[in-house]
């Protein structure tokens, strides 16, 4: 290893391509969707050691981040359609990456002994907003996959110990296989509540009048058809628009769930009155409990304008951590880009869930790993804190 890190250190090749995709690469490996590949993200930082100049320590998170945002050509094709600019994607790309990154560029270097805590403080600052609002891909965020059921003491530890795996990947590289192994062959994922049921969609987006017509009749026989013994029904974010016209529309099939005890939890968009171009994205809970659970942070640019605040949906930092209780189980629902982040995730998990509930909306990035990814981020919280995940998708 130390042969092979003064060959690097004096090779004419372009350094910081070659640390670039180096980083890359590790982004690709840990985080496609694979969730027991995902605590090998820890070792990113461990590239640190190979840079020498300020260019090189900024191609070390820039070639992770990447990889993990690279998926926003192929969804954003799909997601904008006709009004697609993929100059402009670019440059959201790049900005994203850039930003994630400067913690990182500036922090560390190729001192072990500055990794120690430089590496724990770039992590910490991409909890929490600004940054926290853009972190994708975490490597903390593989935290429950490496050392199961451990709760908030195996975060803190893994926290504690990112700096130590930077600078000692040699030692800390065949630990990480070791633990992932015994995790993946020996702990295994809690069942869900007996009577919950995710049902996962192939509606494709809303906006046509039609088609948010068929989706309504397709929500009523969905929930019209289910047993008693579908105590709780999960239904994908955003699928339907929703106003007290759909309330009306559907009331003879909430007054049938309240009767037999049970309650659907439907992913929906809601209108601002007064502001025609804003929007909630929320959790429509109906049934024997009734209440709506808005989306705490949504897609920067996309449906939160940080520019204009008359358009979109809003920041909701301040929102509810968790669903009042249904059926007995008190969840926290996690809504598609929450999931990719650390601060919605440790807020709910902070008011002491019993049950983890994920919805999303990913008919636009179906020929990516983003579904994958957010369902293998879910799996690692899930087993970190030993919980039951409901995970609702629309494809």
């Amino acid at each position: 290893m130390h042969d092979v890190l003064t060959a690097f250190r004096h090779s004419k090749l372009s350094r910081p391509a070659v640390l670039y995709g180096l980083s890359f690469g590790i982004g690709l490996f840990s985080m496609n969707g694979h969730p027991y590949l995902m605590p090998f993200a820890l070792l990113f930082p461990a590239l640190f050691l190979l840079t020498k100049t300020p260019l090189e320590r900024m191609a070390v998170p820039m070639g992770y981040y990447g990889a993990f945002l690279v998926t926003i050509f192929p969804g954003g094709q799909v997601f904008f359609g006709h009004e697609f600019n993929p100059i402009g994607v670019f440059a959201l790309w790049v900005l994203s990456c850039t930003m994630l990154s400067l913690p990182w560029a500036l922090l560390c270097n190729n001192n072990r002994r500055r990794l120690f805590w430089a590496v724990p403080l770039a992590m910490l600052i991409e909890i929490f907003p600004p940054f926290g609002l853009f972190g994708v891909g975490h490597p903390l965020s593989a935290t429950g996959i490496l050392v199961p059921h451990t709760a908030w003491y195996g975060l803190i530890s893994v926290f504690l110990a990112s700096g130590f795996i930077a600078a000692y990947p040699r030692i800390f590289a065949p630990i990480i296989l070791t633990l992932t192994i015994v995790s993946a062959a020996y702990v295994h994922d809690k069942p869900i509540p007996y009577g919950w049921v995710a049902v996962n969609t192939r509606l494709g987006p809303t906006g046509d009048y039609m088609q948010d017509y068929r989706i309504l009749q397709y929500v009523q026989r969905t929930l019209n058809t289910t047993t008693k013994n579908s105590r709780v029904v999960v239904m994908p974010e955003s699928i339907m628009q929703w106003n007290h016209t759909q309330d009306l529309f559907l009331a003879s099939t909430i007054r049938r769930l309240n009767d037999e005890h049970r309650t659907a939890i439907i992913g929906a968009t809601s209108l601002v009155q007064g502001a025609p171009e804003r929007y909630r994205n929320v959790a429509i809970i109906r049934g024997e409990v009734n209440d709506v659970f808005d989306q705490r942070i949504p897609i920067p640019v996309t449906m939160w304008n940080p520019i204009d605040s008359t358009k979109g949906v809003s920041l909701n930092l301040s929102g509810k951590a968790t669903a009042p209780v249904i059926d007995g189980q008190r969840p926290a629902i996690i809504i598609c880009y929450e999931q990719m982040l650390m601060i919605p995730i440790l807020e709910s998990l902070y008011a002491r869930p019993t049950v983890l509930i994920g919805m999303t909306n990913d008919y636009w990035a179906v020929h990516t790993w983003v579904p994958q990814m957010q369902s293998a981020t879910l799996k690692s919280w899930g087993r970190l804190f030993n919980l039951p995940v409901v995970n609702a998708i629309n494809y």
